[in-house]
Parts: C-alpha cells; structure tokens; sequence
C-alpha cells in the first residue's frame, strides 16, 4: 500500500483577519493556507514575509 506524506507546515499569526496560526491545507486540488481559528484563506504574500523573518514552526 503506498502512502503519501505531506510536510505540514505552521505559520504562528499569520492570518489577516484574526491574526490567527495558519496551515497548509491538503484537501483540496492545490495546498492552500488556512487559519486555525477562523478557517480563512491566508494570502501567500503574508507567509511569505513570515518565511522571511524566520517565524516558520514545522511539525513533526
């Protein structure tokens, strides 16, 4: 049986509205970032300026 993994990756406040955590979210055809607390679309400019300033948390 093969299996697929996927990095989950976290931003902390990274969310526009809520300034809520964010994830990638796998389920639909392409990943997206959602908001934890809110389930909002994040925008990827905003993850980018996190990436950016090295707040990026990885699960394990």
């Amino acid at each position: 049986m093969a299996t697929t993994q996927n990095n989950r990756q976290f931003r902390f406040r990274a969310c526009q509205h809520c300034n809520g955590d964010a994830y990638v979210d796998f389920s639909e055809y392409e990943p997206e970032w959602r908001c934890l607390q809110c389930s909002r679309t994040v925008q990827p400019e905003a993850i980018a300026m996190l990436f950016d300033e090295g707040q990026v948390q990885l699960a394990a």
